[in-house]
């Protein structure tokens, strides 16, 4: 993963340093760096290019110019990805290369306008937020659903509980059905439902939160609402139907295979279908939008909401999509949400 080519080096010293390099990043980055260098291959399959390193300038233009127009990528990936071809050359005892050059630098701005352009001028780019009233069509869909009742309670549990508790969906949900990395997926031993609270609370404790930048464990509490969309009760609900090995991904199917954030999404395509405004189909992170926008709504100020979701920018701003009422003390009340 990490190779010390330098010369002067005894081998021991070089196996120790190696050692120490590799874990510079974790297994999920360098996981990730490995995809970078993968599409640079078939990128350069694709557009006859030599496979060489140092990777020429005129290599990485037209890389960026096919993860933008061939794969249709976003700026932030494309930058995931030359930081990925980056971190290839140095650990592979490279010198730096220089793909930051101006003229790299200008397209990926570029790359960011137009998006940002793109999204004005496209009402359908807009996620929609789930509201209350999109939760009871959800919950009324899943009855009809030809599953499991167990799965049936499973969705309704990670849809309640990414509401209520403002999670990134990752946070909850593991990245793949046939493997999983017990430093970054959420456990079965990181979730605990206890009496604190009127209608009880539930408390997961995250591997690596995003807004943490040395990526420390942190404890979010849910608490019950009480009402139709009550993310204890759905998670006791589930749970109660449910083996509950130690050490094992916490949201599971009922045939035991992990929940992944691309299945509980086509789930809720299926179930909510398309809006009928006609604006983007519902996602994951339509929950964290939804209850952002709520949270204002019913008065809380910016800052509040700012903690409750975890975001260490001003980017929640965006999701405030409901007209701002009156801040009134009445609205904070726990029964309101």
């Amino acid at each position: 993963m990490f190779q010390l080519r330098q010369a002067g080096i005894p081998d021991n010293i070089r196996k120790d340093l190696e050692m120490l390099g590799a874990h510079s990043l974790t297994d999920k980055t360098w996981s990730s760096y490995n995809t970078a260098k993968r599409m640079l291959a078939v990128c350069c399959k694709q557009n006859n290019l030599k496979k060489e390193l140092p990777v020429p300038e005129s290599t990485i233009l037209i890389f960026i110019h096919w993860l933008a127009t061939v794969r249709n990528l976003k700026a932030g990936t494309i930058n995931n990805y030359l930081a990925g071809i980056r971190q290839f050359h140095i650990a592979n005892g490279m010198p730096d290369p220089s793909i930051r050059s101006d003229t790299i630098n200008l397209i990926l701005k570029g790359v960011q306008n137009k998006e940002a352009r793109d999204r004005l001028a496209n009402k359908n780019l807009v996620k929609q937020p789930i509201t209350e009233a999109t939760m009871m069509t959800l919950k009324t869909s899943l009855r009809s659903w030809q599953a499991d009742t167990t799965d049936h309670r499973l969705i309704w549990a990670v849809a309640t509980n990414l509401y209520h508790g403002l999670f990134r969906v990752r946070e909850l949900l593991a990245e793949k059905e046939q493997e999983f990395d017990p430093a970054f997926t959420l456990l079965t031993d990181d979730i605990r439902v206890s009496k604190v609270g009127q209608f009880g609370s539930a408390h997961f404790q995250l591997k690596a939160p995003k807004e943490d930048k040395k990526k420390r464990s942190k404890i979010v509490d849910v608490y019950g609402t009480g009402n139709a969309s009550c993310p204890v009760l759905a998670l006791r609900k589930w749970q109660a139907r449910m083996d509950w090995p130690a050490n094992q991904p916490a949201f599971r199917w009922s045939n035991g295979v992990p929940l992944t954030a691309k299945k509980f999404n086509q789930v809720l395509r299926d179930r909510l279908g398309e809006p009928a405004d006609g604006s983007r189909a519902f996602s994951s992170h339509c929950f964290r939008i939804g209850a952002a926008s709520r949270l204002g709504h019913l008065g809380y100020s910016d800052e509040e909401v700012k903690a409750m979701g975890r975001w260490s920018s001003r980017a929640f701003e965006e999701y405030l999509l409901h007209p701002r009422t009156k801040r009134a003390t009445i609205a904070k009340q726990a029964k309101e949400f």
